[in-house]
């Protein structure tokens, strides 16, 4: 399921029809792009990706969020780390957002990583891909694209996250647009994991 947020809206809704077609998904743009349609559907989606602008509050990075489409017109369409740390994604095997700062965070004060990268993988996700910096939108769409093709054919998503920023750096040679990308979470094959626990 891939979602666009508000900000240069039909920019972004291509670039998440064109990642969806690349991940062999479906694409909410427009009026279902909502938090509560993020939240309702993802539970049991094997990728995610949203395309929106994102925030970060390094005092309160719980506060972490995403720009969704606002419900029945109105302005609170965000989507925040702490709604994510709610929801059971168990069975997620990749999290990829092309937001601003959207894999940053901050530890608190027992070191605990908090924002959005850190919710997403609380809540079950096997990896989540961010940005660590604001990303144009060509290189935000080769970039994922890339991705989602390479994970339907190795497989890992780690193995799919190098190849997709090694296709992104020869295409766009600036460490600004390729350098942006951030990987975290599971490092091994799905296949050489232990089992999740279930409840």
């Amino acid at each position: 399921m891939a979602l666009p947020g508000n900000c240069r809206q039909n920019q972004r809704s291509r670039s998440t029809r064109a990642v969806a077609r690349a991940a062999a998904g479906t694409a909410l743009t427009g009026p279902e792009a909502t938090a509560k349609t993020f939240i309702a559907r993802a539970p049991g989606a094997r990728y995610l990706h949203i395309a929106a602008h994102g925030s970060l509050d390094q005092a309160a990075p719980s506060f972490q969020c995403l720009y969704l489409n606002p419900p029945d017109g109105g302005t609170e369409g965000r989507l925040f780390a702490h709604e994510v740390l709610t929801m059971d994604l168990r069975g997620v095997e990749l999290v990829t957002l092309s937001a601003c700062e959207s894999a940053l965070g901050r530890f608190d004060l027992v070191d605990e990583v908090r924002g959005l990268t850190a919710a997403f993988l609380i809540a079950g996700a096997d990896a989540v891909v961010g940005c660590l910096w604001p990303v144009r939108v060509p290189v935000a769409t080769h970039f994922f694209s890339a991705l989602y093709q390479a994970m339907s054919h190795e497989g890992d998503a780690r193995s799919a996250f190098r190849h997709s920023q090694k296709s992104t750096r020869e295409a766009f040679p600036q460490y600004r647009d390729w350098g942006t990308f951030a990987y975290s979470g599971a490092w091994r094959p799905i296949a050489e994991r232990v089992p999740k626990w279930t409840s």
